[in-house]
């Protein structure tokens, strides 16, 4: 960024990023339950490209927060069984 920001004295700021991933390297789409049941809502473990799902992820996410369903995966014909963290119960791999 010429004329921005002063790189004379090289990187203005490193810092290292971390990303979660699951297991199966698949995100997770779902309902915490146990004690939580369906009041709290889980997207995670999209390793680093969920980005590029953010909006499709995001109001699948907030419909499941506020209706508790998520209608536009419905409609679409997506299936977010294979997403729900119960898939890591069994699982040795689980953390």
């Amino acid at each position: 960024m010429p004329d921005h920001v002063e790189t004379a004295g090289g990187p203005v700021v490193r810092q290292p990023c971390m990303y979660s991933m699951t297991p199966d390297k698949d995100s997770v789409v779902d309902f915490l339950g146990g004690e939580f049941g369906n009041d709290v809502v889980v997207g995670a473990g999209f390793s680093g490209h969920g980005f590029k799902m953010g909006p499709a992820v995001g109001r699948i996410l907030a419909e499941m927060a506020m209706d508790g369903e998520a209608r536009t995966a419905t409609e679409a014909g997506v299936e977010l069984r294979h997403f729900r963290i119960s898939r890591f119960e069994d699982n040795a791999m689980r953390n």
